[in-house]
C-alpha cells in the first residue's frame, strides 16, 4: 500500500493561497497520480487561522481536496490545532 502524507499546509498565512495550491497540484497531486497512491493523509493545520467560507484559503483547500479525490486514493483529513 502506497501512503502519502502532508501536513501544516496553512492556507491563509501569507496571502499566497493560489501559489500554494498550484505548488500542491503540480508536485503533490502529480506525484500521487504517478505513483498510484492508495491513501492520502492530510495531517492537520490545513488553515493558518479561521477563514470565511468564500475566502481564497477555503476555495483553494477545497480544490486541493477535489484534486486528492481525483487521484482515486482514499483521503483522511486529521483535525489540526483547535484555534485554526
Amino acid at each position: 500500500m502506497n501512503i502519502l502524507c502532508i501536513g501544516d499546509i496553512h492556507f491563509g498565512k501569507l496571502n499566497n493561497d493560489d501559489y500554494v495550491y498550484e505548488c500542491l497540484r503540480k508536485h503533490f497531486i502529480e506525484y500521487a497520480k504517478k505513483n498510484k497512491v492508495d491513501l492520502i493523509v492530510i495531517c492537520g493545520d490545513s488553515y493558518d487561522c479561521r477563514v470565511m467560507v468564500d475566502s481564497t484559503a477555503n476555495i483553494n483547500f477545497n480544490k486541493f481536496i477535489s484534486d486528492c479525490i481525483s487521484t482515486g486514493a482514499t483521503i483522511i483529513v486529521i483535525e489540526g490545532t483547535e484555534s485554526h
